[in-house]
């Protein structure tokens, strides 16, 4: 009995305030011949159908992890490195940029 309760104070808090508005070319109503009353003549809310969003190519390298092997100096052991990609790529240009700056002293 308590649990009910519960789930029905959740469920009211949870149900939108005001639905969408009529002229909106997205909205469909849902009943059995076109109408918004369900059988027992209780109004059903009209479903908002959204199109879903798709990511742009700089998040998907944002969110991509990536997992690789590094070998450490002194184990036999390799150790696994996960990073996005963009972190990833961001390490690889410093450590370049740290190899040709230490190549560029030797000369």
């Amino acid at each position: 009995m308590l649990t009910a309760l519960i789930a029905a104070v959740i469920f009211a808090q949870a149900a939108p305030a005001a639905g969408p508005s009529p002229d909106d070319s997205r909205v469909v109503a849902v009943g059995s011949s076109g109408s918004s009353a369900a059988p027992g003549g209780k109004t059903v809310s009209p479903l908002v159908i959204k199109p879903e969003a798709k990511p742009s190519a700089s998040d998907i390298q944002k969110y991509t992890v990536v997992c690789h092997n590094e070998t450490v100096l002194g184990s036999m052991f390799p150790k696994k490195v996960c990073a996005s990609q963009a972190q990833s790529t961001e390490r690889r240009d410093i450590d370049q940029a740290a190899v040709r700056q230490m190549e560029a002293i030797k000369r």
